[in-house]
Formats: structure tokens, C-alpha cells, sequence
């Protein structure tokens, strides 16, 4: 399986938001860690190689936005997808600004989310 083993990164700070992508991404083979805010996902990614990482851009502490941007300079190779409400498209184009490579609208559907993490994942090696 593709995703089998594979390691992502969801940060969001909704607990149920998090509940339910951790369960949808584990079922699907991925070992999951989440973060509540931008800045825990800027330490998990310091600290672990992750295949793709999963980011609400609106979270306390540090915004999605920023988060990217310092995740970017740690590891520049990773893929970080905006989970967002939004769907302004001068929204849509500050996250590709700041280095965002796709974004999936909230409530995320697990189709769209497993097509796009196939697309990350498929010219990668484990």
C-alpha cells in the first residue's frame, strides 16, 4: 500500500477536526502525530521526517501561514497542504505564497484528501 508506514503531520486545533483526520489517516495505513497550533507543528517537524504535512492556516500561537514558512526553511522537500474554511480566492493565494502546495476545504473530503496525498507520495520513496 502506498500509504502503508508513511508518516504525516496534521496541525489543527480543533480536537474534533483532529479526532477525525487522525482516524481517517490511520485507517488508511499512515502513522499520524497532530499538533494544536502552528508552533508545535514547527517542533514536530524539526524533529521528525514527514512525508506530507496537513495545516489549518486560522490556529493560535502561530498561524498555518507562518508555520509553512519556518517548516519550509527546516525542510524545504516536505509537502504542507492547507486545511482551510476558506474559499476566497485571495485566501487560496496567500497560502500558495507561502509555500503551501494545495489546499483541501473544511469539512475535508477523504477522497479529495487521498487523491492529493497520492499525488505527494507517489514519486517518493519510503
Amino acid at each position: 500500500r502506498l500509504f502503508a508506514g508513511r508518516r504525516v503531520l496534521v496541525c489543527e486545533d480543533s480536537k474534533l477536526n483532529q479526532l477525525l483526520m487522525r482516524k481517517l489517516l490511520q485507517r488508511a495505513g499512515f502513522k499520524v502525530d497532530v499538533a494544536s497550533n502552528g508552533a508545535e507543528g514547527v517542533a514536530y517537524a524539526a524533529r521528525y521526517d514527514y512525508a506530507a504535512i496537513l495545516m489549518d492556516i486560522i490556529m493560535p500561537v502561530m498561524n498555518g501561514l507562518e508555520a509553512t514558512k519556518k517548516i519550509h526553511e527546516l525542510r524545504p522537500a516536505v509537502p504542507v497542504a492547507a486545511l482551510t474554511g476558506a474559499t476566497d480566492i485571495l485566501e487560496i493565494q496567500k497560502c500558495m505564497e507561502a509555500g503551501l502546495v494545495d489546499y483541501l476545504s473544511k469539512p475535508v473530503d477523504p477522497v479529495a484528501l487521498f487523491k492529493m496525498l497520492e499525488l505527494f507520495l507517489s514519486d517518493k520513496v519510503m
